[in-house]
């Protein structure tokens, strides 16, 4: 009977809200990025290189808010760690969006092509009908599943966004966006697993999400 329950699918997540693997990601980024920001200030050192926890699986993909072209792209160029052109649109990008934790602000993920894809996470300080032709302080993370690795700003101190468009979508709820600008950091991502880091070079975005009515 045990064998029998255990076969039975996860539930999926409510309307509106990512999905569990989502949620989870982001709380092991910000476990990550303090342990690590607090070893290295307490004893100088870079801390050993340790594969990704199994909570940041990529096997379930999250919910495409950009099925066509024109719904959302991100371009730019990562130098250093990784070395890679990214020109993501259309059937080359699956993107998703949601709220940052307490409504201080909203996130934006891009997820590549591939079997084992990279991942782009951008968060972006602000309420959402405040962002719109103004500069905010932003966090990007890096995910490589394959390589064990995630690249992160570690906070909002090192990279900025410029807004350029806010557009609320045709949504019965009225609470799906989508949100387009550039991005630009001062200096590199340092790894959260080894002595690597990433630069970004022209980094544009265009996104979506959909907000919590509650």
């Amino acid at each position: 009977m045990d064998a029998k329950r255990d076969s039975q699918p996860a539930p999926s997540p409510p309307a509106g809200q990512p999905p569990a693997w989502v949620r989870g990601l982001f709380s092991v980024i910000a476990i990550a990025a303090v342990l690590c920001t607090g070893f290295v200030a307490t004893y100088g050192l870079v801390a050993k290189p340790r594969p990704i926890p199994a909570a940041l699986s990529l096997e379930t993909t999250t919910v495409d808010l950009c099925p066509a072209a024109d719904d959302g792209y991100l371009t730019g160029t990562l130098y250093g760690s990784l070395e890679r052109a990214i020109d993501w649109r259309g059937p080359t990008l699956e993107c998703d969006g949601m709220s940052r934790p307490g409504s201080s602000g909203i996130r934006l993920v891009f997820t590549g092509p591939g079997e084992t894809p990279l991942v782009i996470v951008l968060g972006i300080e602000g309420r959402i009908h405040e962002l719109a032709s103004t500069e905010r302080r932003a966090n990007v993370t890096i995910i490589v599943e394959s390589a064990g690795q995630i690249f992160s700003a570690g906070g909002m101190d090192r990279c900025w966004t410029t807004v350029d468009s806010v557009e609320a979508l045709d949504d019965p709820g009225g609470m799906t966006f989508q949100v387009g600008g550039e991005v630009y950091c001062s200096g590199s991502l340092p790894s959260l697993s080894d002595a690597g880091s990433v630069t970004l070079r022209d980094f544009r975005y265009s996104g979506r999400l959909v907000l919590d009515a509650s």
